[in-house]
């Protein structure tokens, strides 16, 4: 009986505090929002080898749960191949910060930026690529988000990347870092995801 006892009080114990445990995790779960938003930044890619460029990010965002806020992206771009001349890979981090300054949110991820075919000025003047990112946030704040949008690039003459369609200022339609300078440029873009504002990553 004692034994019996015993097992019933420890299997009661083990019981409560699994069941514990699941309010606990089911509490972090359930204070999880769902969020959304939309921007506009400028950017200056620059680069950095041959094949990269470093890709900086500044706006301005409108996201549901927060407000209005800044952002800013700090990301590493890889030229695209001859083997795969529409897409840019992108890896990098993006910080928003409230309009009031009170909170500061940091989320690392990778994207990927196709260029159109034909959306482009003959002249060389500018290029049109669509974009997308997923992310997670590391700081401020736990969950996990996705940008979608396009973006208006200045490039420079001879430096002119519309795939298939060729530079013949250069003989190629893929830009050249080491030759091309700096390029600037606008985009729009739509975000959503989740947001855990009282569960930070980290925390």
């Amino acid at each position: 009986m004692k034994n019996s006892m015993a097992t019933f009080g420890l299997t009661k114990v083990l019981g409560l505090a699994l069941g514990g445990a699941v309010l606990v995790l089911g509490g972090i779960s359930a204070s999880a929002e769902a969020f959304h938003g939309n921007g506009g930044t400028a950017f200056v890619m620059t680069p950095l080898t041959p094949t990269t460029y470093h890709h900086v990010v500044d706006g301005v965002v409108r996201i549901s749960l927060l407000g209005d806020c800044t952002i800013h992206g700090d990301v590493i771009v890889k030229v695209p191949t001859a083997a795969d001349p529409t897409h840019w890979p992108m890896v990098g981090t993006i910080t928003f910060t409230t309009a009031d300054g009170t909170r500061i949110l940091t989320a690392t991820g990778t994207g990927l930026c196709t260029s159109g075919t034909t959306k482009y000025n003959p002249s060389g003047v500018y290029g049109i690529l669509d974009f997308h990112y997923d992310l997670e946030f590391v700081n401020g704040a736990s969950g996990s988000f996705k940008i979608d949008g396009f973006a208006f690039l200045a490039l420079n003459p001879g430096s002119l990347y519309v795939a298939g369609e060729p530079d013949t200022s250069v003989g190629t339609n893929l830009i050249t870092p080491s030759g091309a300078g700096d390029l600037t440029g606008k985009a729009c873009w739509l975000t959503h995801g989740d947001m855990n504002l009282g569960h930070a990553h980290g925390d």
